[in-house]
């Protein structure tokens, strides 16, 4: 997900488990494994320069791309945008599905990370962000080993040392405030890739009139005690596509909610005029979505997947599988990449 104009200040982190970092300025991710894997999108997950899939083709689904439903599809025919340019056609490359594999680390870079907020309406002094050099988030709000702790100020630059092209993981604290304006929501996100030396990463915190937005889009009342999920799709090329379904999966099966037209209150992000329409049940250009109103359940861990149709009087396939934790009352941010052969081992496509 994009956002641009955003207002950003400074932050120091180092490996002290959750207390506040007043002396140190370098957090050193050192050679962890980049542990489960579960956001592989634009800027999350293994793309052009974060993967090993080589170079990018106009080529389609290789016979083995992954699971399809085996018939026809009543899904409109995949389309793509290039990559951060929504009004730019592009031809939609799945030619890495189910081969592509997570990063290969590279050499240890010193970075930064700006923690901006999505709608560039808010800065981000005062913020508690966590950092997981591990790529692993826990299944509750503790900060234990492997997670730095720091609070934001000035310009909110996050000071790391990491292994480039390896990923991480973070979350971003709520914030009280007056306003909705100024308070923010819990927002977290994993597989988050280590940029070249001298490179800042980005990342995004909601305010609760951000999040107010997107629920708004969404039919049928909001749900107290319920997630947003809110991500990008892309292809193996790191274009945005267009027509892709989501499909949200917890401990019981797949997670149906909302009324109507609205099952599952998917919303798509429209770039023109600019808003949330949770009138558009598949993505559109710029192939951003929110799923809203799920709810943790069991052991917490929910698998998201992104479908679509190829060809014109093929099948649709499995695009995308990716797992991620949920807490309540708060936004997950998970792009959604090409499928793995590392990924999820329980993408079960139904």
């Amino acid at each position: 997900m994009r956002a641009e104009g955003c207002a950003w200040g400074v932050i120091a982190l180092t490996m002290s488990a959750c207390t506040a970092i007043t002396n140190v300025d370098r957090f050193s991710f050192g050679e962890t494994d980049a542990g489960p894997s579960e956001d592989g999108g634009r800027d999350a997950g293994p793309g052009p320069d974060a993967g090993d899939a080589g170079a990018p083709s106009d080529a389609g689904p290789p016979p083995d791309a992954g699971p399809s439903d085996g018939g026809v599809s009543d899904l409109p025919m995949l389309e793509a945008n290039a990559p951060g340019d929504a009004t730019t056609p592009a031809v939609p490359d799945l030619s890495c599905l189910g081969a592509r594999t997570g990063p290969i680390a590279g050499p240890t870079v010193d970075f930064d990370v700006r923690v901006d907020e999505f709608l560039g309406a808010a800065r981000g002094d005062g913020l508690t962000v966590e950092i997981f050099a591990g790529n692993a988030l826990p299944a509750d709000l503790t900060c234990g080993p492997g997670c730095a702790r720091s609070v934001a100020s000035g310009e909110a630059l996050v000071s790391l040392s990491g292994m480039e092209g390896s990923w991480f993981a973070w979350r971003v604290l709520p914030r009280g405030g007056s306003t909705p304006e100024e308070r923010t929501v819990l927002t977290w996100q994993v597989n988050e890739v280590v940029p070249a030396m001298s490179e800042a990463q980005q990342i995004y915190f909601w305010t609760e009139s951000g999040m107010e937005s997107v629920r708004s889009s969404f039919t049928g009342a909001t749900r107290a005690g319920t997630d947003i999920i809110a991500g990008t799709v892309t292809d193996c090329a790191d274009n945005e596509l267009i027509h892709a379904e989501i499909r949200v999966f917890d401990d019981s099966g797949r997670v149906i909610t909302g009324d109507g037209a609205a099952d599952g209150h998917f919303a798509a992000l429209r770039l023109d005029p600019f808003g949330w329409d949770g009138t558009i049940q598949l993505t559109v250009a710029g192939g951003n979505y929110a799923y809203g109103n799920v709810r943790p359940s069991g052991s917490g861990r929910v698998r998201v997947e992104a479908w679509g149709r190829p060809a014109a009087d093929g099948p649709e396939v499995m695009l995308s599988c990716e797992e991620a934790v949920l807490y309540g009352n708060g936004l997950l941010v998970l792009n959604l990449g090409p499928t793995r052969s590392d990924g999820p081992s329980d993408c079960s496509g139904s």
